[in-house]
């Protein structure tokens, strides 16, 4: 085999391996804000040597996810149902990496409420060191979360060097319409699923064969002349 030849060879198989070269990892989890907000590790892209350039990321998130609402009065006022409701949502989030500005986040999904209404008691007028009402009004709500997100090449540095931290993070918010007094509590709010992330990448030459290329390049100029 010429030199020529040789360059042709390891060119075309380059060209062959860069095509659907994935590397897919799969996170099960159990979360809820009592036991922290990390959900686990992924590992970092591997370079191989330099022979994997990443080309793509990609994150998929497939879960359920619940929270307990209720609603106190602590006006001195009772209440009926039609004097008042409350609306709200728990809103997810994906993110990668470590906090700050090198991290990579998304919205994995969100679970609302509207209309929770009831019969409030009245209760004795302090919100904040009083007692509230009795009976209170509450509701469990329970959802899907489910999303997928391709990343842009300026976020792929996250993914690269060492193990890449996973989080969910939970953010709740309750609106009241109606007298002043009645309030808001969330609790109990957890999800399960399955968190999926993708790397696709391109094969490149080794230094040894890069080198070999250029030097099979050389050559067949050369004869040329």
């Amino acid at each position: 085999m010429n030199t020529l030849t040789a360059a042709v060879t390891l060119a075309a198989s380059a060209a062959a391996a860069t095509a659907g070269n994935t590397v897919v990892q799969s996170l099960g989890y159990d979360w809820n804000p009592d036991t922290g907000l990390e959900i686990g590790m992924f590992d970092a892209f591997d370079t191989a040597g330099g022979t994997r350039q990443l080309t793509g990321v990609s994150i998929g998130i497939d879960a359920s996810a619940m929270w307990n609402v209720t609603v106190l009065n602590y006006s001195d006022t009772a209440y009926e149902p039609g004097e008042w409701h409350a609306e709200g949502l728990a809103n997810f989030n994906v993110l990668l990496g470590e906090f700050g500005p090198n991290s990579v986040e998304r919205i994995a999904g969100a679970i609302s409420f509207s209309g929770l209404t009831g019969s409030l008691g009245a209760g004795d007028g302090d919100p904040i060191f009083g007692q509230p009402g009795d009976p209170s009004v509450s509701a469990s709500y329970s959802g899907f979360i489910s999303n997928f997100f391709e990343l842009n090449p300026a976020e792929f540095g996250v993914f690269t060097g060492s193990p890449v931290e996973a989080r969910l993070l939970g953010f709740t918010d309750g609106i009241i319409d109606g007298p002043n007094g009645l309030v808001v509590s969330t609790d109990a709010l957890v999800s399960s699923g399955v968190v999926t992330l993708t790397y696709t990448y391109a094969n490149v030459p080794a230094p040894a064969a890069a080198g070999l290329l250029a030097v099979a390049g050389l050559g067949a100029t050369r004869r040329r002349r």
